[in-house]
């Protein structure tokens, strides 16, 4: 659902950055510049994965608010409406936000089950849109090759003729195996450019156009900006196909072409995955014949550096998270010298050695650690890292944090040393969370909100200190992870 909602913003972003380029460069450009941008603007809604760009526009708010370097490490009792002292962690509503109950139903899933039921009906409307079709198709009577006019791009398809009366224009239907189907009455010019209109859609394919748009439609439904972009995706794969249509039959047709729109328009509508040459928006296609003229190099050129700039900046992803790496190196400063030894650490809980055995909860509860600096007879530290925790499977319920703490133990030739926080194997669908760590010498450190997995690293831990580690839930469903303290080599 994360990536859906992901999709649908990015999406509507750039189909709202292609709507506003169409409109004001109209006529500067040539359809198929326009197609090339609809067909990114269907890759960005229905892509589960996307290219990162370093110029992604995405990238902009975290430049801005200097999230790009490193995260946030404060000394302060106060973070993002949050208080953090070293006997405890107060959370505000305004970080956790409407948490739903725990007994109640999700709001999740009310929204997940409108969305499931919205495209439902939507598939079934286009489902019973494409049977329609498909059944005036198959009572069509078939047309040799034999009869038709000369040879002409038609020579791909299936032709056949409606034997009904009430038979709008003529369209083409299928991608694979394409049919056009005539409607009956035509012949001499007419049936000649009813052929290269509609044998040009089957030659092109174009139809995988209109299948592709329902597939975005029937996720998208509830977006305005895609049923926009369906209207004018349908429109430039017409007037594509039109400006294919004069430079076969020759530019002096434009008129008698234009004729013939005029007339099918009366009766053609927009079959659901059909080409149709005849449409209720006949008259914006008609101008566009008119004044239709021969693409410039120009305007070729310009069209691949727009192309290339929108996918550059607007189709790809942001290529810098909110803490940039896997590991934030925290060191902490003290008489104006930052300290790096590091010490090896193993632990005790109440008075007994812990093993690494891996244990599972349903939602822990508090525990005190007290971590001590594994060091042999001759005072030198070990070469193993020693496990502080691990604990497995654990569930943290919404609006609740999983919670340790310990003190720092180590010998006076290495008073400081580090410590590791680790979450690994999260299955939130869709939660995230944050983790936060307090110390008793005024240390306080938050990362950013979290939906895999994650691992900071707090350098030159002061001895004698208490530490404290939450990972706070703040979602509205419960996260599920396996978390692991441990010492740093």
């Amino acid at each position: 659902m994360t990536q859906l909602l992901e999709n649908a913003l990015m999406g509507t972003v750039l189909i709202a950055a292609v709507s506003l380029l169409r409109r004001l460069l109209k006529g500067y450009f040539p359809p198929e510049t326009w197609l090339c941008l609809w067909g990114l603007c269907l890759f960005r809604l229905l892509s589960p994965v996307v290219p990162q760009s370093a110029l992604s526009v995405y990238n902009l708010p975290r430049l801005l608010a200097g999230l790009s370097a490193a995260p946030d490490a404060l000394t302060g009792a106060e973070l993002a409406g949050q208080t953090i002292s070293t006997s405890e962690l107060e959370i505000t509503q305004t970080e956790l936000g409407t948490i739903a109950s725990a007994g109640g139903t999700s709001p999740t899933a009310i929204l997940t089950a409108v969305y499931l039921i919205g495209a439902a009906c939507v598939f079934l409307w286009f489902l019973w849109g494409w049977t329609q079709t498909f059944r005036q198709v198959r009572r069509a009577r078939p047309v040799e090759q034999s009869e038709l006019p000369r040879s002409g791009p038609w020579r791909c398809a299936h032709i056949r003729v409606s034997t009904e009366t009430n038979q709008t224009g003529p369209f083409t239907f299928g991608v694979l195996r394409p049919v056009i189907l005539l409607t009956p009455g035509l012949s001499g010019q007419e049936l000649l450019m009813a052929l290269t209109h509609e044998g040009i859609h089957a030659r092109r394919r174009d139809n995988l156009w209109h299948y592709v748009m329902a597939a975005a439609l029937v996720v998208h439904w509830w977006n305005p900006a895609v049923w926009l972009m369906a209207r004018l995706l349908r429109m430039d794969v017409e007037k594509s196909c039109d400006k294919a249509v004069l430079r076969f039959l020759g530019a002096e047709h434009k008129a008698d072409y234009a004729k013939m729109l005029v007339a099918i328009s009366a009766t053609g509508k927009d079959s659901v995955f059909s080409s149709s040459l005849g449409s209720q928006r006949a008259e914006e296609r008609i101008l566009f014949i008119m004044k239709l003229k021969k693409t410039s190099f120009t305007a070729i050129f310009l069209s691949l550096v727009l192309i290339f700039a929108v996918s550059v900046t607007m189709v790809t992803g942001c290529a810098y998270e909110e803490i940039p790496s896997e590991t934030g190196e925290i060191a902490i400063e003290e008489a104006g010298t930052i300290l790096s030894n590091t010490g090896e650490i193993a632990i005790e809980e109440c008075g007994e050695e812990s093993s690494a055995a891996s244990q599972s909860t349903e939602v822990p509860g508090e525990g005190e650690y007290a971590v001590e600096n594994a060091a042999d007879s001759q005072g030198t530290a070990s070469a193993e890292a020693h496990i502080l925790a691990e604990e497995t499977g654990c569930t943290i319920a919404i609006g609740t944090s999983y919670q340790k703490s310990f003190t720092m133990e180590n010998e006076p030739q290495t008073p400081y040393a580090a410590f590791r926080v680790t979450v690994s194997g999260v299955s939130s669908d869709g939660g995230s969370y944050k983790i936060i760590i307090a110390g008793s010498d005024g240390y306080a450190y938050m990362s950013a909100a979290q939906t895999g997995d994650f691992t900071v690293t707090i350098q030159d831990a002061v001895s004698d200190a208490a530490y404290t580690v939450y990972i706070l839930n703040y979602a509205a469903v419960p996260v599920t992870a396996d978390i692991t303290i441990s010492g740093n080599n």
